[in-house]
């Protein structure tokens, strides 16, 4: 990455990027989420996104609410950016502002029954190699 200016960025829009290993996209979090507060294995999870269901009905179905998953997601982000913080590899205005960024979005990727139609582009082409990650990457294909 590039040197970044030493002024205090004063908003989400100045202060500087993540580095691709501290980006953890909402999806992956609420599919976990959804998995444990669920009791069910993330593979259950992605078939039923596969399927055409959001992550508030699968969760439903198990007797969870979105508000569920979310706030079990926004733990583990939290608990994430705290130890990136903590061991030096991001500022706390980068943990700030990707935890604003979650917020801003989770409910509506929670909600959202387009998931499984997003997992079928042309994007995740080589993604099946032997014991790779799946498509949302929340689970793991065993090897064939």
């Amino acid at each position: 990455m590039t040197a970044q200016a030493t002024a205090a960025p004063t908003s989400q829009a100045e202060s500087a990027p993540l580095k691709a290993k501290h980006r953890i996209p909402a999806v992956l979090l609420l599919g976990r989420a959804t998995a444990e507060v669920s009791g069910i294995k993330p593979a259950d999870v992605l078939a039923g996104v596969r399927a055409g269901k959001s992550l508030e009905q699968i969760a439903q179905e198990h007797g969870k609410s979105a508000k569920d998953i979310v706030d079990a997601a926004r733990s583990k982000l939290q608990q994430h950016l705290k130890q990136a913080v903590d061991k030096g590899r991001m500022t706390q205005q980068q943990a700030d502002a990707a935890l604003a960024q979650f917020d801003q979005t989770a409910a509506q990727v929670v909600a959202d029954k387009n998931l499984g139609q997003q997992l079928r582009g042309p994007q995740l082409k080589g993604r099946g190699a032997r014991g790779s990650l799946s498509p949302l990457g929340w689970c793991r294909r065993p090897p064939r």
